[in-house]
């Protein structure tokens, strides 16, 4: 039987005194090993945890530490309140239909991807969900942009690049309202919103993480 596992690779300086020091980056690969244990790289992933209590416990600015990297600065602005240091009301309504969470914390899914002899199999999902288990503990809010990789600014002008084709992005020929449509609806299956007005998905760590309806008629 085959299993599924996240090999991570991490580093975290011993002295630093920038706000990103904060940012805890997180990146490995997606391993799928079969009944003789042989291994096969599946995909490949990377993620960044957002201490936003470590932040306040150390008097440093929340917003400075979004903002020491421009990819993150939204979704400061989409889902915090700048007074609070917390989550907004309305997304906090939308992930639980509660007014808090227990966590400020914020883990955002940077690039999670499966290469293309391996997609059709859900491994994008379980991979996803081993993902949010690891690290639930540790934050309120797991969240990611839900526009697809092949639209992202660092591949539109560079469709021949070796990354592009490593990733099987041509083999994607939605337009983009479409693509991004349908990978919604594959992330809504792990439990994921869109916060309107936004192109960020996010889900609370504090409900109940189900295994995948790996059955559904939806794509895999």
């Amino acid at each position: 039987m085959a299993t599924l596992f996240l090999r991570y690779s991490e580093q975290c300086f011993a002295q630093d005194t920038e706000p990103s020091r904060f940012l805890f980056r997180i990146s490995g690969q997606i391993v799928l090993t079969d009944e003789k244990n042989a291994e096969s790289e599946a995909g490949t992933f990377s993620a960044t945890l957002i201490d936003v209590k470590g932040a306040v416990i150390e008097g440093e600015s929340v917003f400075d530490v979004f903002d020491s990297d421009s990819v993150y600065i939204g979704y400061f602005e989409a889902l915090y309140d700048y007074d609070e240091d917390d989550f907004k009301n309305y997304v906090t309504q939308i992930v639980c239909e509660d007014d808090f969470l227990s966590n400020p914390n914020l883990l955002v899914v940077d690039k999670l991807v499966i290469y293309p002899q391996y997609r059709g199999k859900c491994l994008g999902l379980l991979a996803l969900r081993a993902l949010i288990h690891r690290h639930r503990s540790g934050v309120g809010l797991i969240a990611m942009n839900s526009v697809p990789l092949q639209f992202e600014s660092k591949f539109v002008d560079e469709k021949n690049s070796d990354l592009f084709k490593r990733f099987g992005l041509d083999a994607f020929s939605l337009p983009k309202n479409k693509a991004t449509a349908k990978l919604r609806k594959y992330y809504g299956r792990l439990g994921f919103k869109q916060v309107p007005q936004t192109e960020f998905m996010v889900r609370s760590t504090d409900l109940p993480l189900q295994d995948p309806d790996l059955q559904s008629s939806d794509s895999c």
